[in-house]
């Protein structure tokens, strides 16, 4: 099991919740999201991102990367960009 802030995710069961609520994620979501809680504190860069959570056909949208995060309560502390990361 993954928590962060009010969002739980069983691994196991592939299944994402927010205050016991059950979310529905498309895989990238799913694969981004689980990425992200397995690897706290550490700074990502776009292409470790893409090349663990995308396939290399599809690349995602601004829109791809906002929406997961939008059900959060827009509280943009949960997620923040470091520049110079590659």
């Amino acid at each position: 099991m993954l928590t962060f802030a009010d969002v739980e995710v069983d691994i196991t069961r592939r299944i994402v919740s927010r205050h016991g609520e059950e979310l529905k994620l498309t895989r990238a979501e799913y694969n981004l999201l689980t990425y992200f809680l397995q690897n706290p504190d550490r700074a990502l860069s776009r292409d470790m991102i893409l090349n663990s959570v995308w396939d290399t056909n599809r690349s995602p949208t601004r829109g791809r990367w906002t929406r997961m995060w939008s059900g959060c309560g827009r509280n943009w502390n949960l997620m923040r960009a470091a520049r110079g990361t590659s």
